[in-house]
């Protein structure tokens, strides 16, 4: 997961499958959909659709978010002993 610090340029393909030119806006969320490169560009996730984007782009323009992974994986609850109060009977 990564977010972009500036707006990007990217193509996805239209209804018809036309490749269009969109704009990710800044502060956008996106997934790396392929890790293989063709022509230069990665397959990314925005929006709920599928978007090419420059290799260089997502280098010079986006921050990987390891934390949103780390954040949303489970936690064991963990209570200390120490600060749980005597019972009394």
């Amino acid at each position: 997961m990564y977010k972009l610090r500036v707006e990007t340029m990217g193509v996805t393909a239209d209804g018809k499958g036309k490749p269009v030119a969109i704009r990710l806006p800044s502060e956008s969320l996106i997934d790396v959909v392929s890790q293989e490169s063709t022509e230069d560009t990665i397959e990314v996730m925005w929006n709920n659709q599928t978007v090419s984007v420059f290799a260089i782009d997502l280098r010079q323009r986006a921050i990987p978010i390891e934390e949103f992974k780390y954040l949303q994986t489970p936690r064991p609850f963990f209570v200390n002993p120490l600060l749980i109060p005597p019972h009394e009977s």
